[in-house]
């Protein structure tokens, strides 16, 4: 198990490597955390135009479209997974099920990820529908 603590992209070695990186010590970020910041000024959107954002249509893999509502509750409930909201996207099992681009698969694979955490098992598909998402999981 981890320790406690914050992760900040660091792999170890020593704080001289990390400051040459532009990693943050912890304590510099915990100070930072507590330091007053001023607030933005209001935005008048009225007359502003902007431009049209395009969403990749998400379409769920053939293996996932198939579940029967009780191997999805089941699925969901094996995983502890609780999601809530209008036409949740179901959950996937695997990256592959994600149907992401080439580019990401490699990147997955090269990284030796082999499954999705319950977090991103629910979140992935419903981040490639277009959905705001508002998660808590133990994973982060």
């Amino acid at each position: 198990k981890k320790e406690a603590g914050m992760s900040l992209g660091s792999t170890g070695g020593s704080d001289e490597d990390d400051a040459d990186a532009g990693v943050l010590p912890e304590d510099e970020v915990l100070d930072r955390r507590k330091k007053a910041v001023e607030a933005l000024p209001p935005v008048d959107h009225q007359g502003k135009e902007y431009p049209n954002v395009s969403r990749w249509p998400y379409v769920p893999h053939p293996e996932v479209s198939k579940m029967t509502e009780a191997e999805v509750r089941a699925f969901n409930k094996e995983k502890l997974i609780s999601a809530t909201g209008q036409g949740v996207p179901r959950a996937v099992a695997t990256f592959d099920q994600c149907c992401p681009p080439l580019a990401l698969k490699e990147a997955l694979k090269h990284a030796k990820f082999e499954k999705p955490t319950p977090i991103q098992c629910v979140a992935i598909p419903a981040v490639l529908s277009g959905r705001d998402v508002m998660a808590i999981a133990d994973t982060g």
